[in-house]
């Protein structure tokens, strides 16, 4: 498996997506431990104050940024995403610790703007995940709670140029060993192994269909740019009139141009559809991938 995936793939990997969040879970499990760890959950191992480990420095949630960019951390992501345009992405997350591990396909209802091959594709993964998960004996769950319907996710924005994209969830132990609520325990280690598990599945996935990745790559751009452009589409571009606040107006065509949003300015005053628009207005075209 390794072999295949070495030679057949790019793997790109993010080992820390939060790190104000992970230094201050990582502070307040310190400060709290005991001599060994503590299995009860109401243990104060377990419980993190205010602010917990979720936010960022500013306290915002980096999973629910990818569509404002607000953020220092989710800039970056961005960043590197349109310079490599990865086909899959794997978002990897923690649940409550009495669940076990869900990975794709998503829950309904199913995003209508994502294609109906991009939701076919997912199971490709979720079948190789399920396929490792039961040789190890792995509790799981797919289609349920975990929906790709908000453009704004990490796990849903990479399906907008034409890519895969996933949010893995993995019942945390909130420090070294829990006990659940049905009276079985779980170690951090084996936590780390369900992702690990997951992780190279995934990857396994990925080259094997690597070219049908590829192609369905490719034509999901062609078909956005034949579908924007179609002759007698009700609306083939929006236009943003640079007038009132001037400075919102800027804001949002340069957050559009830094998604990846092909996006115009009028060098001088124009007329359309009867209607008036002053010079430095930005037109957005729909016939783009």
């Amino acid at each position: 498996m390794t072999g295949e995936i070495l030679a057949n793939t790019l793997v790109m990997i993010c080992p820390l997506q939060n790190p104000d969040g992970r230094n201050r879970f990582i502070h307040d499990f310190e400060v709290n431990e005991g001599l060994e760890p503590d299995a009860n959950p109401l243990a104060a191992e377990h419980t993190e104050g205010w602010a917990s480990g979720r936010t960022n420095h500013y306290y915002f949630d980096l999973n629910r940024d990818w569509l404002g960019i607000t953020q220092p951390e989710t800039f970056a992501h961005i960043k590197v995403l349109q310079e490599w345009y990865p086909l899959v992405f794997i978002d990897l997350h923690e649940m409550g610790t009495d669940s076990t591990y869900y990975f794709t396909p998503e829950a309904d209802p199913y995003n209508p703007f994502l294609t109906k091959e991009q939701h076919d594709d997912l199971y490709w993964f979720g079948k190789n995940n399920a396929k490792y998960f039961d040789q190890f004996g792995f509790s799981y769950f797919t289609r349920e709670n975990y929906d790709a319907f908000y453009p704004g996710y990490g796990a849903s924005w990479p399906f907008y140029y034409g890519g895969l994209a996933m949010t893995y969830e993995n019942g945390s132990t909130r420090g070294l060993v829990v006990r659940r609520s049905d009276d079985t325990t779980i170690t951090y280690r084996e936590t780390v192994r369900r992702h690990f598990v997951s992780s190279v599945a995934s990857c396994e996935a990925a080259a094997q269909n690597r070219e049908k990745l590829v192609d369905m790559f490719y034509r999901y751009q062609v078909s956005a740019l034949s579908e924007g452009g179609a002759e007698g589409s009700a609306i083939q571009e929006y236009i943003l009139p640079r007038k009132g606040n001037t400075s919102a107006v800027d804001k949002l065509a340069q957050l559009l141009a830094f998604q990846g949003v092909e996006v115009n300015r009028a060098g001088a005053a124009f007329t359309s559809a009867g209607k008036q628009y002053p010079a430095g207005s930005y037109v957005i075209p729909l016939a783009q991938p």
